[in-house]
This record gives structure tokens, sequence and C-alpha cells, in this order.
């Protein structure tokens, strides 16, 4: 059990630190040598917790993404139209966009992928 928990916290790490370099560096730049770093894990541990740089890139990705939308949700009924999905969408994406400066990691990710997208 101890076993099974310590390899969940390492993953946990080895996400947020994927997500953190992404957001500074993006994919490109990021090194999976500076994640594992940072998680204070070896390579091994990203191969064998996360797969390879990509897989780690998407779960960050997603991590971030739900970061993001925990900060500026969509505001909707549970019984709102297309239309209004809609633009809830437009607001929260508007409100992730213009936000002073005071960017979240998945602003910053979203970010390096206009400048360079990953494919």
């Amino acid at each position: 059990m101890a076993v099974r928990k310590k390899g969940s916290a390492t993953r946990a790490r080895l996400i947020e630190a994927a997500c953190d370099v992404f957001a500074e560096k993006g994919y490109d730049d990021a090194t999976v040598a500076e994640i594992c770093s940072r998680a204070d894990a070896n390579i091994a541990a990203l191969n064998y917790h996360l797969g390879d740089k990509a897989a780690a890139y998407r779960m960050a990705y997603h991590l971030a993404f739900e970061e993001g939308l925990s900060r500026h949700p969509f505001d909707l009924q549970s019984d709102a139209s297309p239309i209004e999905r809609l633009e809830a969408h437009i607001v929260s994406l508007l409100r992730r966009m213009n936000v002073d400066g005071d960017l979240t990691r998945f602003e910053r990710i979203r970010n390096w992928e206009s400048l360079k997208p990953t494919g």
C-alpha cells in the first residue's frame, strides 16, 4: 500500500512539474530532465508514470485547463440552451484572456501553443 501511495505522489509531482515547465518554456524548450529535476524524480520515473514528454504535455495541459476552468468557470444553468452555452464559453474564454498579467498555467501554455504549435 505504501509503494502505491508513493507512486501516486511521484506521478502527481511529475504532472505538476511538467505543467510549470511547459507553462514557462513551451513544449519545444521544455526538457524531460528539467521536469524530473523539479519533481525530484528520475527520468525513468517520468517514463514509467507518464510515458514520454508528449504524454506528460497532454496531462499537464489537461491539469492546467482544469485549473483555468475552476478559476474562470462557465456560468451555466443546467437547462441552458446551445446559444447560452456558447455565450458562457466565450465569456469564460475572454475572462481567461484578460486577467491583467495574472495568467494561469493554462493561459501561459495556450500562449505558447499560439507561438509554437505542438501539432
